[in-house]
């Protein structure tokens, strides 16, 4: 017994010391080799795949200075990174830049810069570059023409054509453009590389995309990113459930692709588990300039191109909180539809100019219920609507309108005024969003001028909480 006591501290510490030991850092460089053993800065690997096969959950991988693009021989890949190693809910997998550095993952010829297909997983300070800057309006209307002919027979043998058609008609709405005449462009006119179904086009920047899968994966935070420039999405979640996405800069995204994107996406949901509050939370983000310049050709109109959109969410009842800078999107700058269950919370949002493409409004929801759109700043384009038709479950209040006349929901607290923005713009470098003295968006708590976005709000903090606190307790 006494020679039992005395091993026991040894047993305990060397139980300890194993489980450190499942925790370890892992390095990334482009100037790496995979026959290293990723361990240190000194011997990184070449590969991000490479390194994503060495993780365990607790794991962190530094990305260092550099570019990383698709291989050649991974022309046919799904992603130049797919991450398949999972981490646990005590023990996430981390993917970080390098302290100090802005890693590039620069995807062409793959269909999504990172695929997310594992779970507890945190990506920061990364920069996802798509393949938008190198494709021709013309070229990218041929390849949407030929997409289509692939794989039309097949949406309209499993039924899904006439859905399509449902989700885009409400889109339109009163005094909508009417769509450009379809072009004539033919697909044996593409270049070469073109000449298939292309992800040249098409590509996402970051997905997880669980659709048609027995088992999903879930737990993601996506922090401090620039995700530019793919042709069909910038940041797209898909059948899962707990993600966070802030602090990022989204723009660029959907331009070229036949199938419609948005800068941020959610599409439908599914319920890890049924606890209360946030499961969900986009905020912080600054998100411009995704528009859809090429039309679905089976709908024969332009769509989509939302800075933010939640779709098709139906009875997903994961709630979902939306903060964020929103403007000069093709499409609205956030958008719900087609949500049933969940609670929506809209706060906080400067959203500005949208619609750039086609006409829908510029903060709304349709075909939803549970949805809470309150304190925004909204400025429209003159004749552009402003907000989404009244709807019952759908609650405005407390937000700032101008630009246009067009407010076609208006709640008991609502008001039409100048929000006096510092210097807002397109252009990504001189954009200021912030608020001048005299703002009526600066509250009489005391709230100073000059806040950036999400804006301050025009009530008291004590009075905000408790609407917060009502939206989180209470159906609209």
């Amino acid at each position: 017994m006494k020679t039992s006591i005395r091993l026991l501290p040894l047993l305990l510490g060397s139980l300890f010391a194993c489980s450190l030991a499942h925790s370890a850092d892992f390095y990334v460089s482009e100037n790496g080799n995979d026959k290293n053993d990723g361990k240190s800065p000194n011997t990184p690997f070449l590969t991000l795949q490479h390194a994503d096969g060495a993780l365990k959950p607790g794991d962190t991988v530094w990305v260092m200075a550099g570019t990383y693009r698709s291989a050649r021989s991974e022309k046919d890949a799904t992603a130049l990174l797919e991450i398949r190693s999972s981490g646990k809910p005590d023990a996430w997998i981390t993917w970080r830049a390098y302290p100090g550095a802005r890693p590039e993952l620069v995807a062409q010829g793959v269909w999504h810069a990172i695929l997310l297909n594992a779970s507890y997983i945190k990506i920061d300070g990364l920069t996802l570059t798509g393949n938008n800057g190198n494709v021709r309006q013309a070229d990218a209307e041929a390849n949407g023409e030929m997409d289509l002919k692939a794989s039309l027979a097949a949406w309209k043998a499993e039924g899904e054509m006439n859905a399509a058609m449902d989700d885009a008609t409400p889109d339109q709405g009163p005094g909508a453009a009417s769509a450009p005449k379809k072009p004539q462009a033919k697909p044996r006119s593409l270049p070469k590389a073109y000449q298939r179904i292309s992800p040249l086009c098409s590509a996402n920047g970051i997905s997880a995309d669980f659709r048609g899968k027995k088992e999903f994966h879930h737990h993601y935070v996506l922090s401090n990113l620039v995700v530019r420039d793919f042709g069909t999405g910038g940041i797209n979640m898909m059948d899962t459930d707990y993600y966070t996405i802030e602090n990022s800069e989204v723009y660029n995204n959907a331009w070229y692709s036949p199938y419609g994107g948005s800068g941020i996406s959610q599409l439908r949901g599914r319920d890890f588990d049924q606890a209360s509050g946030y499961h969900n939370i986009i905020r912080n983000n600054r998100v411009y300039n995704n528009k859809c310049l090429v039309r679905l050709y089976y709908l024969d109109l332009f769509s989509d191109g939302n800075g933010i959109i939640l779709d098709s969410l139906y009875d997903y009842a994961g709630a979902t909180l939306v903060e964020n800078l929103s403007y000069n999107n093709g499409g609205a700058g956030i958008h719900v539809f087609r949500s049933h269950k969940a609670r929506i919370d809209i706060v906080n949002n400067t959203v500005w100019r949208n619609q750039q493409m086609w006409r829908l409004y510029d903060i709304g929801a349709h075909d939803a219920t549970n949805i809470n759109i309150l304190n925004n700043i909204v400025v429209a384009d003159k004749y552009r609507q402003v907000n989404g038709k009244p709807m019952a479950g759908v609650r405005y209040d407390h937000n700032l309108y101008f630009g246009s006349p067009q407010v076609e929901a208006k709640g008991p607290n609502d008001r039409f005024a100048d929000p006096l923005l510092a210097l807002p713009s397109t252009n990504r470098k001189d954009g200021d969003f912030s608020l001048l003295p005299g703002s009526p968006a600066i509250d009489s708590a005391g709230r100073r001028s000059g806040a950036s976005f999400p804006p301050a709000s025009f009530l008291h903090g004590a009075e905000m909480k408790l609407i917060l606190a009502a939206a989180l307790t209470t159906t609209a």
